[in-house]
């Protein structure tokens, strides 16, 4: 464990680099071209998104899992998987290209035809570096992950601001997630361990990993329709600029939630992986796993909520002040996202991958019918309300049955989770005096002297009550 801890810790630590550095980059970035664009350009690209994950899921179909927990025959499983790969991503851009006009008169959005041809391509790149990408997570090489995350974000970055620039409009949010995409996709063949040989490729293996994979690829498609289902309402009902103000609103929210996601599933999956037959070890881990979560997503969920106004405005502009209500709301989500996540890698590696798609599904016949309900009379803040009241569903189901298969007492679990709570006390009761009693200041200056407060706060919280937690970790950076 003390091996495989220090591989967990310096994985998450690259994984955290990686992607905080992107998200600090993307920020930043749509920040600046909040006030160079207008939220419908917003609305439109973020409906099209949809449509890329939506594809990208089933491009994927669960291979990449497959591989990551296959322990024999990997050459061949990779380039079995590769070959999968190229072939579903020219499918999937041929598919796109024509249903385009379909899918925008659906939302009667002309634009979104145009659009979504041209971003599609991002598919064909990661068609290309799919197998090199689950090779890389499977070695735990997440500094190599890391390097091609982080240069196609400042790429994506560089090229959506210029074209912003010179008046280019929604085409610079296209064009700078293509280019991303295609940068990220060369570094991620370049440094992979090997190159799968498409010789090796079987259709006998292809059908032995989509027995483990379609299991996975059941669970991402229903999470994909949790994840997006809302936007595709908004659009249908309120129009591309509700979509940008609800896009703003979740795309903060989710911060913390999609980076604590992203890290525990790359990292903690093969980790488990390995430990799928030391109960005892793997008990460990995933205790070890939901403390540090909670350190991280508690805080963040809290300072979100009461800081929502001073971020929107101060960061986005005043024209952004209708995200403020559906951000404080789904900061409640964030953190519920965050906990939930902690579990899909468990069932992954305990070889019962149907348990994601299985709980997802529950959630999702409540999640629709209550955007149905929120959505008409209550515009955004329903889409809002209707997701978080809802997210508390797989989050119980998930910990009931993980709590079952680790043999984990509750009251062990609720153990790990005092001493993140009592951090995170303090720092709920200063930003709460302090946003109140700013509320006439400029909202940038609010939002640093936010910032700034909760991190001296925080910080000293931490260094006393969590110090235990902090040693462990910075052990396994020492070691």
């Amino acid at each position: 464990m003390s091996d495989l801890d220090r591989k967990l810790v310096r994985g998450s630590a690259w994984l955290a680099l990686s992607f905080g550095g992107s998200q600090v980059v993307t920020f930043g970035v749509t920040a600046l071209l909040a006030h160079l664009l207008t939220p419908a350009d917003f609305g439109v690209v973020a409906l099209a998104g949809v449509f890329i994950v939506a594809l990208g899921t089933l491009q994927d179909s669960g291979l990449s899992f497959a591989i990551i927990q296959r322990r024999t025959d990997v050459e061949r499983s990779a380039a079995t998987a590769h070959a999968f790969f190229l072939v579903s991503a020219v499918v999937m851009y041929v598919a796109a290209f024509f249903a385009a006009p379909l899918v925008a008169d659906l939302f009667s959005q002309p634009r979104l035809t145009a659009v979504l041809r041209v971003l599609t391509l991002v598919l064909l790149a990661r068609g290309v570096s799919g197998a090199a990408s689950t090779l890389i997570e499977r070695e735990l090489n997440f500094g190599a992950r890391a390097r091609g995350e982080l240069a196609g974000t400042v790429l994506q970055a560089a090229v959506s601001v210029t074209l912003a620039l010179l008046g280019l409009g929604v085409w610079s949010l296209v064009a700078g997630q293509v280019a991303g995409a295609v940068v990220q996709a060369a570094i991620f063949v370049w440094v992979a361990p090997f190159r799968p040989s498409l010789r090796l490729a079987s259709w006998k293996l292809l059908r032995e990993l989509s027995r483990f994979g379609r299991h996975v690829t059941a669970g991402n498609v229903i999470t994909l329709i949790d994840a997006n289902f809302d936007t595709a309402i908004v659009a249908r009902l309120l129009g591309a600029a509700s979509v940008g103000y609800y896009n703003v609103a979740y795309r903060l929210c989710n911060l913390p939630a999609t980076g604590i996601g992203y890290i525990i599933g790359r990292v903690m999956f093969p980790a488990y992986a390995t430990l799928q037959d030391d109960r005892p070890a793997f008990r460990e881990a995933f205790l070890s796993n939901v403390r540090r979560i909670a350190l991280v997503s508690l805080p963040v969920g809290v300072g979100m909520f009461i800081a929502a106004h001073a971020l929107v405005v101060g960061v986005f502009g005043a024209k952004w002040e209708p995200s403020v209500t559906p951000l404080r709301i789904l900061a409640f989500y964030g953190t519920t996202r965050a906990f939930a996540g902690t579990t899909g890698p468990v069932f992954q590696a305990a070889g019962k991958p149907q348990l994601v798609s299985m709980i997802s599904g529950l959630y999702t016949v409540f999640f629709i019918g209550s955007l149905f309900a929120l959505v008409p009379p209550f515009g955004i803040i329903g889409a809002a309300t209707a997701l978080t009241l809802t997210a508390a569903i797989p989050l119980l189901l998930s910990f009931w049955v993980v709590l079952r298969i680790l043999a984990l007492p509750l009251r062990e679990l609720l153990s790990n989770l005092k001493r993140p709570a009592f951090c995170t006390v303090p720092l709920a009761g200063v930003l709460l005096v302090l946003d109140l009693s700013t509320r006439n200041m400029q909202s940038t200056l609010q939002l640093l002297l936010l910032i700034a407060a909760g991190l001296i706060v925080y910080g000293a919280s931490l260094a006393t009550v969590g110090r235990g937690e902090l040693r462990t970790i910075a052990a396994a950076f020492r070691s």
